[in-house]
């Protein structure tokens, strides 16, 4: 049962005094794409946010604890007089966004997802952190899987998501990822990070610049992206398609490895 505190508007005891870095996860971004329509609420949830930024104690915010997950609990804001905002404080300057909904039915998502919260806040924590500098700090970008949070660092990074579009937004690329992703150059090209480095967004925005290469020798480019999960293969059909304004070309296939090693057996008539 949820049960809550801090309901004279006071937030509860130990609650952060300022915030430096949200982590927007998977639920959140999923509930803003399917509630993108209802312009008002969203604005809502921006006005929201962005109070927890610059005034995370605002009475105005009627911060509660809901429940608890592992080591952190769960805290629950005012969007209106209908709507609740679920986040969580992950470090003494970090709060998680994790979903939205109307007062009983945000309620009712932290009672069901109880069990595996604690897995979406560890991939938060284990994520490395920038030095302080914004240009050295994490960039928006697409992770491995749905539990996988994005980091933004201002009021500014969170509203330029809301305003572009989830998926335009996931595939940001800094100036750096950019070069790396126009390169002009034949062979592999290897990129390596870490989790939450942008290495998926950088082969999105990858092939988009294969198939703007001419052709050679009258052959049409095609290219091909090969995923190991069907989870990722499907968040990067999503990428491409709004990357590349609204279009799948044909000349894309987007498979897992597996999958496409099955088709390519079976096509050659070869035993699998």
């Amino acid at each position: 049962m949820t049960t809550a505190s801090g309901a004279t508007g006071e937030p509860p005891a130990g609650w952060l005094y300022s915030v430096r870095r949200v982590f927007v996860l998977r639920p959140f971004l999923e509930t803003v794409k399917k509630r993108q329509r209802e312009t008002r609420l969203i604005e809502q949830v921006r006005e929201c946010v962005e109070l927890l930024w610059r005034a995370p104690r605002s009475t105005g915010l009627n911060v509660e604890q809901l429940n608890v997950a592992g080591r952190h609990p769960i805290m629950s804001a005012r969007i209106d007089l209908n709507f609740r905002l679920i986040l969580v404080q992950l470090r003494s300057d970090e709060i998680g966004l994790l979903y939205f909904d109307k007062h009983d039915a945000a309620c009712a998502w932290v009672d069901r997802n109880k069990p595996r919260i604690p897995t979406m806040l560890d991939r938060s924590l284990e994520l490395p952190r920038g030095s302080g500098d914004v240009h050295s700090a994490i960039a928006p970008c697409v992770h491995r899987d749905e539990h996988d949070p994005v980091v933004v660092h201002s009021i500014e990074e969170f509203r330029a998501m809301l305003d572009a579009g989830v998926e335009r937004y996931l595939s940001y690329l800094d100036e750096f990822q950019r070069r790396v992703a126009e390169m002009n150059i034949a062979g592999t090209l290897v990129v390596k990070g870490g989790a939450g480095s942008g290495k998926t967004a950088v082969a999105v925005h990858r092939l988009s610049a294969l198939l703007r290469q001419p052709a050679l020798d009258g052959i049409g480019t095609s290219v091909l992206y090969l995923c190991f999960n069907r989870t990722l293969t499907g968040v990067v059909e999503q990428l491409v398609w709004s990357t590349l304004g609204g279009t799948h070309p044909p000349d894309i296939e987007l498979s897992t490895l597996h999958g496409w090693c099955t088709r390519y057996l079976k096509a050659a008539g070869l035993p699998i």
